[in-house]
């Protein structure tokens, strides 16, 4: 079922006016070693291309329109270049401060079926079957905030109205605590699966609503809002 605009939504993404999503900086150093086993894969993290130094200390720093471009240039039927592309999501997703991906990456990539899950997911994201994908995501360590973040930017089709997002547990929050409304209500389901895709149907929605009371703010962006607010109340 698709959930009627709340009226704190407005008012929520009105006070993010003027805010945009930063870079994330990550530590190169610790990457490297908790992927010494994998030196082909994580060259990734010291590409110019997709990131850029920041600091003496070793940070680096990649912005979610860096991981696009990584991602438009990345042939995804390939296991390697999908597998490097997960290490700078991953890094990106973790920023400085999950330190608990250093040994949770190490482990998907270990997974025989690593490269397989990857490319395929992936691609039934492009398929538009959220469900399937989230049902057939399956690597050690990575969990449902992480893996619908490979989702978010592996699984886009640029030739389609809607993309996948990212349902990690900040977001949820603010939909659960700031916004009262549940995934499983929203598809009259309690499997995650199917949570997941109600949740992304229901934020294109929303973006659409918003629309017509003159604001424009994209799911994408909605995401983004959710994650800042955290569960807080309006």
């Amino acid at each position: 079922m698709r959930a009627p605009l709340p009226s704190r939504l407005p008012i929520l993404v009105r006070s993010y006016d003027g805010q945009q999503q930063l870079p994330v900086t990550y530590l190169v150093e610790q990457w490297k070693r908790a992927l010494a086993a994998y030196p082909g894969v994580a060259d990734v993290l010291e590409n110019d291309q997709w990131s850029k130094q920041r600091d003496a200390a070793g940070r680096r720093s990649v912005g979610r329109n860096d991981v696009s471009r990584l991602i438009k240039a990345t042939d995804m039927t390939n296991g390697l270049a999908a597998r490097r592309a997960f290490v700078l999501i991953m890094a990106w997703g973790s920023g400085t401060s999950n330190t608990r991906s250093y040994r949770h990456v190490p482990r998907a990539l270990a997974a025989p079926h690593c490269a397989t899950r990857l490319v395929d997911t992936a691609a039934t994201c492009r398929q538009g079957d959220l469900t399937a994908a989230y049902e057939a995501f399956s690597l050690p360590g990575v969990r449902r905030s992480f893996f619908t973040k490979w989702f978010a930017f592996a699984g886009r089709a640029n030739d389609r109205d809607w993309q996948p997002l990212i349902l990690d547990d900040r977001v949820l929050r603010t939909l659960n605590r700031t916004l009262a409304t549940s995934t499983k209500t929203l598809a009259s389901d309690r499997r995650w699966s199917r949570r997941y895709t109600a949740y992304v149907e229901q934020m294109h929605a929303w973006s659409n609503d918003l629309r017509r009371e003159d604001i424009s703010c994209s799911a994408e962006r909605l995401e983004w809002i959710f994650f800042k607010q955290n569960g807080r109340p309006v």
